[in-house]
């Protein structure tokens, strides 16, 4: 009987846990770059999934359409030393699927720039300073983010 009740008590929680993650699908972009959908103020963008980046940005033309200040300037280095200027803007919310990360700062910089001519067109970088105080698992062989949950 104890037997029973332990395997149901398991059984329970393992069902319970599967769902309490929630699965973001990354698509594929360009080479091994990634991109994943994410919504600001009801509108869908697609965004670069950078895993080595210390800031989020979105395009001067998303900046625009927000219709928010974009004030100062920020320096980024990029992997091969690379200097990189930027301008900021507050109290950006961003969703990810069914996820609403709390708004926050982020750069306004054109990624395309750096980009080969040709590629599909991308809103901006989203790096791993949006899930700062989540837990994430980065499944890039799946193609996929897992926010994992106190569940």
């Amino acid at each position: 009987m104890k037997t029973l009740l332990l395997s149901l008590i398991v059984g329970i929680a393992f069902v319970s846990g599967a769902h309490a993650q929630h699965v973001i699908p990354l698509k594929e972009y360009f080479r091994d770059l990634k991109q994943v959908e994410v919504t600001i103020q009801g509108q869908v963008y697609n965004f670069l999934f950078d895993t080595g980046g210390g800031e989020t940005f979105v395009s001067p033309e998303v900046a625009a359409r927000l219709g928010y200040t974009v004030y100062g300037r920020g320096t980024a280095y990029r992997m091969n030393g690379e200097r990189l200027s930027y301008q900021k803007m507050d109290s950006v919310a961003i969703a990810i699927g069914k996820v609403a990360f709390p708004a926050a700062t982020v750069g306004v910089w054109d990624v395309m720039r750096l980009l080969p001519e040709g590629l599909p067109k991308v809103d901006g970088v989203l790096s791993l300073k949006t899930f700062r105080d989540k837990v994430i698992t980065i499944d890039l062989a799946a193609s996929q983010l897992i926010l994992e949950t106190p569940a």
